[in-house]
């Protein structure tokens, strides 16, 4: 995770924790999606590499509207809820 938004953004994480991991029931297979939640600098750069053509920051609002699947929103209201409303559990600590 780190490798991979270091990667695909140059965003190094100050910290990182994982949230959890979740199988979600898809069509031909199921998924299993591990989730992570990091801290980076407020005033860092966002550099893409050639993966993507654009990146937004947006409301939590915004981003639970944008994401298709429901444990990815329900991710994000987790996260909200753990990592930004609350200080952050250490045993969940990984970086």
């Amino acid at each position: 995770m780190i490798r991979e938004l270091r990667e695909e953004t140059q965003l190094a994480p100050l910290a990182v924790y994982r949230e959890s991991v979740r199988t979600v029931p898809l069509s031909p297979a199921p998924v299993r999606l591990h989730i992570y939640a990091s801290f980076v600098p407020s005033a860092a750069p966002v550099v893409l590499n050639e993966e993507h053509t654009e990146f937004r920051w947006c409301s939590l609002a915004e981003a639970l509207r944008r994401l298709p699947l429901l444990a990815q929103r329900e991710a994000f209201a987790r996260i909200h809820s753990q990592f930004v409303e609350s200080i952050p559990p250490a045993e969940l600590r990984i970086a």
